[in-house]
């Protein structure tokens, strides 16, 4: 009689290393306050949030039984559904002209990537240090960002620890440049996500109901694509279009979803 193959199951302490730390870093669950939610959502168009939604939503509904056994199950679509309706509604209630975002959240996805690009070389040039050192290990894990309204206190954070440290990285690392590369872009990060943004980032009308909204479903969206892929890791749902990822928003530095492994050939 042959050996049964063993079934390694993600979140299992004997599944591979690589499951068992995808699960481990899953995106962290922390309470958000309605600026947070507003500093999220005025980074992209409102119709295409809505349109993310909608598509969001019927991929909820088909895939209702395996996303209830996630805790996503009927009472949350349902919320979801009519934050979205609230949503539409929002949209349609406002002037046309202050739907139009684009140049101005181009500017901002600009910044907002180049605050990432700038965030991973920092951690990248720390992360030799960190290894040896787990002093330096923790006060990067500290600085790290999970959402995109963090970029500028962990670039802050990871900037005084480049300082700090640079005397014990490699010398082709190019701390100055990278120092003075921070100083240029911590104004521009301060101008999306701080003060300056509420004195000459908003149009004339105020738009911070519509943000706020505009935030909210997209962290829930987040969330629900993030626990889809699990689910198709784990072989619960087939992957396929329109995945489990922002089709209409842009990525920024955000990588796409992996694509589904080949199989192997045959013998």
């Amino acid at each position: 009689m042959g050996s049964r193959r063993r079934v390694n199951h993600p979140g299992r302490d004997d599944a591979p290393q690589a499951e068992r730390t995808h699960f481990a870093n899953m995106i962290t669950r922390t309470a958000y306050t309605p600026e947070r939610y507003m500093n999220i959502g005025a980074r992209f168009s409102s119709d295409k949030i809505n349109l993310q939604g909608q598509e969001t939503a019927a991929m909820w509904n088909e895939n209702l039984a395996v996303f209830t056994d996630f805790g996503q199950g009927a009472t949350e679509l349902d919320k979801f559904q009519k934050l979205l309706e609230r949503h539409a509604a929002a949209i349609a209630a406002r002037p046309r002209k202050l739907t139009e975002r684009t140049v101005l959240v181009a500017e901002r996805d600009e910044t907002v990537h180049a605050g990432w690009i700038w965030n991973k070389k920092a951690i990248g040039a720390l992360a030799p240090l960190a290894r040896e050192d787990s002093a330096v290990a923790v006060a990067v894990n500290n600085a790290r960002a999970v959402d995109d309204v963090d970029l500028l206190p962990s670039n802050e954070m990871l900037c005084e620890l480049l300082a700090a440290h640079r005397d014990r990285l490699a010398p082709e690392v190019p701390v100055q440049a990278r120092l003075d590369e921070h100083a240029a872009l911590r104004p521009r990060l301060m101008a999306v996500f701080g003060a300056a943004e509420v004195a000459k980032g908003r149009p004339v009308l105020d738009t911070e109901e519509i943000d706020e909204l505009d935030g909210r479903l997209y962290v829930i969206m987040r969330d629900f694509n993030e626990l889809g892929r699990a689910a198709v890791r784990a072989g619960l749902i087939v992957d396929r279009p329109p995945y489990f990822r922002f089709n209409h928003l842009g990525a920024g530095f955000r990588k796409p979803a992996a694509p589904a492994p080949e199989p192997p050939p045959e013998a």
